[in-house]
């Protein structure tokens, strides 16, 4: 009888692993397929003139499908063991899908300038995973794409970077262009941004933090920017950011609403970020989502990574009957507006709006007040 039981176990077992193992397969063949549908995509996607030339339509047409049936394949309840459960990587899948087939659906009509800014801003998507997310596969060679992207301003280059998760090479065009004379003090400070983002990359370390921030030419700053990072080094040495708490942080963002510090956003998001992969209520979780997209739409080289968006609406699609969802949703209203009166090319439908609202307000504040959006919380 123990040798039967012995061997049901194992076989269990055996049984588990081998469908661990398909998992993953299947998620590394797919994130393969779009791997390489995107490097073959990238001679065209930052020229105009070839994307729009008649003798590539064909061959940039089957990399637009390979692309599709790769994000199609990353079917988010495959990567649940990879990466637990995150609503953040629901969303940006759905959206990373509507953007690559609106962009095929444009493509196929002819609107091929439309289509190409789809595709340019379907990175967002890939970028909002990967800044939060060490699982995913490595470009083969991800040198390749000096040459196609060597006429880009230095923000654009890390973008395809952290695409493509060549992270290091991301973390030395930001620190070029910080370092460098040429640059203006607006895109340093927008460098900034992502280089202390990508030091945070899955957990906070203010050692590691400390030690990407003394690579800094202070000298090649403005004043301001000086005096910002000798109190951000103070602060850092003093472990003002140690032992945080998630109440505490949320307490403190809803107070200052989005006109946190910039090394306090970075800190705080991986502190909250690491804190959904917790056992957290539906309330604290909905808190959660709503802070993290606070302190990112409060930075705008991160908001242009389409994460304050994501956050938003992972707060009212996963947590309808919270509070916090109609907050979300007007949060996430004014950002949208906010963001085309800048120009930033957000991939939201009027039809994406009208169903969020309506999913927001099915918290009712009394019986019979069904649809009614509550008070707000934050």
């Amino acid at each position: 009888m123990t040798f039967r039981l012995v061997l049901a176990f194992l076989l269990l077992n055996l049984f588990l692993g081998c469908q661990n193992s398909n998992r993953q397969a299947s998620w590394s063949n797919s994130m393969e397929q779009m791997a390489k549908a995107y490097e073959n995509l990238l001679p065209y996607l930052y020229s105009e003139k070839r994307f729009s030339d008649p003798s590539f339509e064909t061959a940039i047409e089957l990399r637009i499908k390979q692309l599709s049936q790769g994000a199609n394949g990353l079917d988010r309840h495959l990567a649940k063991p990879l990466i637990g459960e995150d609503p953040l990587f629901k969303i940006g899948l759905n959206g990373l899908k509507n953007q690559i087939l609106k962009a095929n659906e444009s493509f196929f009509v002819g609107e091929k300038e439309y289509s190409r800014h789809l595709l340019q801003y379907s990175l967002n998507y890939c970028n909002s995973c990967h800044l939060i997310s060490k699982v995913g596969p490595r470009f083969i060679k991800p040198d390749q794409f000096a040459p196609i992207i060597k006429d880009l301003n230095f923000i654009e280059r890390a973008k395809i970077y952290i695409a493509t998760r060549s992270f290091e090479k991301a973390s030395q065009e930001l620190l070029n262009g910080i370092n460098s004379t040429d640059s203006s003090q607006e895109l340093k400070q927008k460098a900034l941004e992502q280089f202390f983002l990508l030091a945070n990359l899955n957990s906070f370390n203010s050692s590691l933090i400390y030690k990407e921030l003394i690579k800094v030419d202070q000298e090649k700053l403005s004043p301001k920017h000086k005096k910002e990072i000798n109190a951000w080094l103070s602060q850092l040495k003093k472990g003002k950011f140690d032992n945080l708490s998630v109440d505490k942080i949320i307490s403190v963002v809803k107070k200052k609403n989005k006109n946190s510090d910039l090394l306090e956003s970075v800190i705080w998001s991986g502190v909250l970020h690491k804190s959904l992969k917790q056992n957290l209520d539906s309330k604290k979780r909905a808190q959660v989502l709503l802070s993290l997209g606070r302190i990112y739409e409060g930075h705008d080289s991160l908001s242009m990574m389409g994460l304050p968006e994501n956050y938003f609406k992972s707060c009212i699609e996963t947590y309808p009957h919270s509070k916090t969802a109609s907050t979300c949703y007007y949060a996430l209203e004014y950002f949208i507006v906010k963001s085309k009166r800048k120009g930033h090319p957000l991939g939201y439908l009027d039809e994406d709006l009208k169903r969020l609202k309506i999913k927001a307000s099915e918290q009712t504040s009394s019986p019979g007040a069904a649809g009614a959006f509550p008070e707000r919380e934050f």
